[in-house]
């Protein structure tokens, strides 16, 4: 009797998408990345609150590896202390994943340091 090695099944893709930086200032670029999506297949990108429904902003195809990378910008009115979640879906929205939510923030003060005069002046 010969005993056949049976190879398990290959572990299937889970789509992911991940915004960085995890919070940011109106005006800031985030990196959004997605993967495990099909190869060579168009997407879109969409932003909104999250648990909410989203606008797509800009459209894209995965590398032959079924990943995806955009780069955007926050709106300068973006409201702080608010969220914003990426959502990437293929063309037909048959298969859609989102990012964990994006902090939007205060924009961080910027030291001014005084090189001539009186401080103030």
């Amino acid at each position: 009797m010969v005993a056949a090695a049976i190879a398990a099944p290959a572990a299937l893709a889970e789509e992911t998408v991940s915004a960085t930086p995890h919070a940011a200032a109106p005006g800031s670029e985030i990196t959004v990345t997605a993967a495990g999506f099909p190869p060579l297949t168009g997407v879109e990108l969409g932003a909104g609150p999250p648990a909410s429904e989203y606008t797509v902003i800009n459209h894209g195809q995965t590398d032959l590896s079924g990943n995806a990378r955009f780069v955007v910008r926050l709106d300068d009115e973006a409201p702080m202390e608010a969220a914003v979640v990426f959502v990437v879906a293929t063309e037909d929205l048959a298969i859609k994943a989102a990012s964990p939510p994006v902090e939007i923030t205060a924009p961080k003060d910027i030291p001014i340091a005084h090189l001539k005069g009186v401080p103030g002046s």
